[in-house]
């Protein structure tokens, strides 16, 4: 018996055993993931849409390593095609927190919110924040706060992980002067090894950054 993916149309299905020499249309007997989306690898639950659920320890687990991303922040633009030097700033980048080895016993349950990326908005107030992701209960409360929305001629934030093993901050999005230099670029994403690049403009001095061990910023 051969092992693979299951292809059907550019789907990919689960892992599902089958006959090599066998011929013809091939039936779908298993779920399968849309939008060529693979599975999770064995023993990794990944939860990707934003909102709030419960994760219950599976039996036979008895330990946890958790990662936690918050959603980076939107940035703004100027509703005009005059005046595009002005400084419109991009949206911070999530912040980033992991755990490892934590002790579980199963059929325990933990609350999970996902925050969802900033919306892009229009001068003035447009933009919005990143959302908070969180992983939380049995004495863990890992929390990774979104990027801070795009604003005019503004310092950014990005946003900020708290009660992991390790805890990493989303680039900033900065640059310099309200006008003359153009719009400046979006945080990077916190990364395992280190925070997020700050995103700049086209100023002197006011570039983008390399992220150490995250995402680079962003550069006008």
């Amino acid at each position: 018996m051969s092992q693979g993916y299951r292809l059907n149309g550019g789907v990919i299905g689960f892992k599902h055993l089958w006959a090599s020499d066998k011929m013809g249309i091939w039936d779908i007997k298993s779920p399968y993931v849309n939008l060529n989306v693979p599975p999770d690898p064995p023993g990794e639950y990944q939860f990707r849409s934003p909102g709030t659920t419960t994760f219950t320890v599976p039996d036979g687990v008895t330990s946890l390593c958790v990662l936690v991303i918050g959603g980076g922040g939107g940035g703004m633009y100027w509703n005009s095609s005059s005046n595009q030097s002005y400084r419109m700033n991009g949206g911070g980048g999530g912040g980033l927190t992991y755990k490892n080895n934590i002790s579980v016993v199963a059929g325990a349950s933990y609350s999970v919110s996902v925050g969802a990326g900033g919306s892009r908005g229009a001068y003035s107030a447009g933009s919005t924040a990143g959302g908070t992701s969180s992983f939380a209960g049995s004495g863990v409360n890992l929390q990774a706060t979104g990027g801070s929305p795009g604003r005019y001629n503004s310092s950014v934030s990005g946003g900020v992980g708290s009660g992991g093993d390790s805890n990493r901050t989303g680039g900033s999005s900065l640059g310099y002067n309200y006008n003359q230099y153009g719009p400046a670029g979006g945080g990077g994403a916190a990364g395992y090894t280190g925070n997020g690049g700050n995103g700049g403009n086209r100023a002197s001095g006011y570039g983008s950054t390399s992220g150490s061990g995250g995402g680079g910023g962003g550069l006008s």
